[in-house]
């Protein structure tokens, strides 16, 4: 009887190693995401008028698409519908804060600074790059399936059309059958 030899890759990572691969992926994208992104919560610009009001703001950062408050100490406020504790919120500006406006918040004593054109272009140059790594790990992945699947011992789902055809041909028993095709589920 011929008999059907299902190998497994040696060059791959274990589950473990895998699993330890990925969770440091998925840790240094959090890290680069929280770094270029903002986490501040996005409010309108009477909620910040009201937090200016109760003195909560010790500064202002203020860029092309609107200002970055950082907040005294945290409050709970009402955020696109849900409530959340935060330090710093962000409000979105359709023209940039007038003069008189930008004074009475460092009267208030409100540090106030400028982001730059620079700043903005590194900001969004940096989200590029994440999205750049994201979409390359996943080419990459893709490549390495299908090379697998064409050099190597073949995808899961081949080795079970395989596997199927070899138990129609009567050339494995079904114990046989059921043992290989319960590893090969496992890797699925």
């Amino acid at each position: 009887m011929d008999k059907l030899s299902v190998s497994r890759p040696q060059n791959r990572l274990s589950a473990r190693q895998m699993v330890a691969v990925l969770a440091g992926v998925v840790g240094t994208l959090l890290i680069l995401l929280h770094w270029f992104g903002t986490s501040a919560a996005p409010v309108h610009r009477e909620q910040f008028a009201q937090l200016l009001g109760e003195e909560l703001v010790s500064s202002v950062s203020i860029g092309m698409d609107g200002l970055e408050a950082h907040l005294v100490t945290p409050v709970r406020l009402e955020s696109r519908g849900t409530r959340m504790v935060t330090d710093h919120v962000h409000v979105a500006l359709e023209s940039r804060p007038s003069e008189s406006e930008i004074q009475d918040w460092q009267m208030r004593g409100v540090r106030v600074t400028f982001q730059t054109v620079a700043d903005q272009r590194r900001r969004n140059a940096g989200g590029l790059a994440v999205v750049g790594i994201l979409l390359g790990i996943g080419v990459w992945h893709l490549w390495m399936e299908i090379h697998e699947d064409r050099h190597g011992a073949g995808s899961p789902r081949r080795r079970l059309r395989d596997l199927d055809a070899a138990l129609a041909k009567g050339s494995i028993s079904q114990e046989e059958y059921t043992t290989r095709a319960r590893e090969i589920w496992a890797e699925m």
